[in-house]
């Protein structure tokens, strides 16, 4: 992995935020593969809503449906994001179940009961 090494300081110059300096992270290629997917992801959930809003506008016609819409997808999206966040930041992350565990769950009882 790429260690974090901030930019020389320019003489004459203090030694503030810098755009290069906050570029560094990218050197780091599973940081890039990972900042590269939630941008594609993101946007696709960008385009989904707003293919959802013109459907909804093409079908009723009405502002009304396309913000009862809108609303219907977006406030339980708000709303778990707030309370998944507190149950994060509340408990250890290696007590909390993952379906990465759920799913090696199968292959590590299918494993003892052939050994």
């Amino acid at each position: 992995m790429a260690e974090f090494r901030p930019a020389p300081a320019l003489p004459g110059r203090s030694r503030g935020p810098s755009l290069r300096a906050a570029l560094v992270v990218f050197d780091n290629r599973h940081y890039r593969l990972l900042w590269t997917s939630s941008l594609f992801s993101f946007t696709g959930m960008q385009m989904q809503m707003v293919a959802r809003a013109l459907l909804a506008w093409e079908l009723t016609g009405s502002f009304g449906a396309v913000g009862l819409i809108s609303l219907s997808f977006g406030l339980p999206m708000l709303l778990f994001s707030l309370v998944g966040g507190s149950l994060a930041d509340r408990f250890e992350s290696a007590t909390l179940p993952s379906p990465r565990r759920s799913r090696l769950a199968p292959s590590r009882s299918s494993a003892r009961s052939c050994s």
